[in-house]
């Protein structure tokens, strides 16, 4: 198995840019909004300026072929816009493959409506470019094992190399979403949710050596409530549903926080990746430093062939006040 590893591989990079998903998820996907939805940029709970970070490390037993790590930065001016960057670099194959996007992000928080206000719809638009890279020197095939000792020769040559059709391409992309949420202050309940799109310019994939493949778009809906119960326990029904191409994900799940004080909150939670993975989440929150740890159990055909599969990530965010004034303060983000 370990020996077709890289094939098997390389294969899913090349025929996904036509028939499947081939952007990275998150199971903490509230943790890097605007990968989320780019309207999420600027909205902001505690403050008006947000800097987070996340780490995922998917199928670890399987020659450690996907991490993925987000970085993002954004902040709320004083007229209520947002404005943010995030960048999101993911390789597999042991570093033979290499997925970096580079985003800048504005979205208008300015429309409100309801009886005082309250209530906030907010539109982000996201321009960037997305850099694909192999490095067929940290690729290993099947041909290039010795059958008899099992010994792997790297100076080989390999019939594989032929599915690579193109080493390297960059390419222009962009994205939009919308989003609402309840602002209101004292509510038992307060709903949120948004729906966004991404590659809408239908970047070229020339990976395949097909000469009219492209990217295929990701729609992204998510929703949510937060539901106080008492002053110390907060509920986060939440849930994501996102398609490309011929696959799609959805994913239920439940979060609480638990607040010791006005400083420190215990999170806990868990999702189910519908047909794919549990999902088991816990952190903490101190003094606007939010910290996540989540770990995937895999429950689809894949577990059959490769145990385990599982995957785990680990989260970050710092949320500061500048000398800003801002009137959003009531709406309290998810902290997962």
């Amino acid at each position: 198995m370990k020996k077709n590893i890289s094939l098997i591989i390389a294969l899913m990079l090349v025929f996904q840019a036509v028939k499947a998903q081939v952007d990275p998820h998150f199971t903490q996907y509230y943790m890097h909004p605007l990968f989320l939805n780019p309207a999420l940029t600027g909205v902001i709970s505690d403050g008006d300026v947000r800097v987070s970070g996340i780490y995922r490390n998917q199928w670890g037993t399987v020659s450690n072929p996907f991490q993925t790590v987000g970085v993002a930065a954004d902040m709320l001016t004083t007229n209520n816009w947002g404005l943010g960057v995030n960048l999101i670099n993911q390789t597999a194959a042991n570093g033979g493959y290499n997925n970096t996007s580079a985003y800048a992000s504005v979205a208008n928080n300015n429309i409100r409506f309801g009886e005082n206000g309250t209530h906030y719809i907010s539109i982000g638009l996201q321009l960037g470019v997305i850099s694909k890279r192999f490095n067929a020197g940290k690729l290993q095939f099947g041909d290039q094992f010795n059958p008899s000792t099992g010994t792997y020769n790297p100076n080989a040559s390999s019939s594989g190399t032929q599915y690579i059709q193109n080493l390297s391409q960059t390419v222009f992309d962009a994205g939009a979403g919308i989003a609402y949420f309840d602002a209101t202050p004292d509510k038992k309940v307060n709903f949120y949710g948004g729906i966004a799109v991404s590659h809408l310019t239908a970047p070229k994939d020339n990976f395949s050596g097909i000469s009219d493949a492209t990217i295929p778009m990701r729609i992204t809906a998510h929703a949510g409530a937060k539901i106080v119960t008492s002053p110390t326990l907060v509920f986060y029904p939440n849930i994501i549903y996102m398609t490309q191409g011929n696959a799609y994900e959805a994913v239920p799940g439940l979060h609480a926080e638990m607040k010791a004080n006005d400083d420190f909150s215990f999170l806990v939670g868990a999702n189910y990746r519908i047909a794919d993975a549990v999902n088991a989440f816990t952190g903490f929150y101190y003094k606007n430093y939010t910290v996540g740890l989540s770990y995937d159990v895999n429950v689809s055909q894949l577990s059959s062939y490769v145990k385990p599969v599982n995957s785990f990530e680990l989260s970050f965010s710092y949320i500061f006040l500048r000398n800003t004034k801002t009137d959003t303060h009531y709406f309290k983000c998810p902290r997962f």
